[in-house]
């Protein structure tokens, strides 16, 4: 593992313990740095490791995108794709289907489960975008997701 893998998987951890209070010492993560072995440089984290490790840390996460919505920035269109994701995320569905195209969309709660962010510039990436090429950076976030 190269010193940057390391380093990153660290502030990574440490900022998950200052969130949620867990010390991850005392969770026996060994296997999960261990496995960062066989990760590229961007620090993915599986989603074995988030999930179990962090239970209910998703349902904060969501928490905290939600009260960044703003419905009055958004069009009539966007509310409507903000509902359909809001209702998929609350029944625990990892996609649902774009109300203008008919395209499969993926929800935040299948990005989670991933780990990392995979670079496609989707709409509801939880991770900023961060894997996403400058070239393909075009999409603004609305308060509610990636346009």
């Amino acid at each position: 593992m190269s010193a940057s893998t390391k380093r990153n998987t660290f502030s990574f951890f440490s900022t998950l313990n200052k969130i949620y209070g867990v010390n991850m010492a005392q969770q026996n993560n060994r296997n999960l740095l261990d496995s960062s072995k066989n990760m590229n440089s961007d620090t993915r984290v599986r989603e074995s490791s988030y999930l179990s490790y962090f239970p209910g840390a998703y349902q904060k996460e969501e928490a905290a995108w939600e009260r960044l919505v703003d419905l009055s920035k958004l069009s009539s269109e966007e509310k409507l794709i903000y509902e359909k994701h809001k209702l998929a995320v609350q029944t625990g569905k990892e996609s649902y289907e774009d109300p203008a195209t008919g395209y499969t969309v993926m929800t935040r709660l299948s990005h989670y489960k991933r780990g990392y962010c995979c670079g496609n510039a989707c709409r509801h990436c939880p991770f900023s975008q961060m894997n996403v090429a400058p070239s393909m950076k075009t999409k603004k976030f609305n308060t509610a997701f990636y346009t």
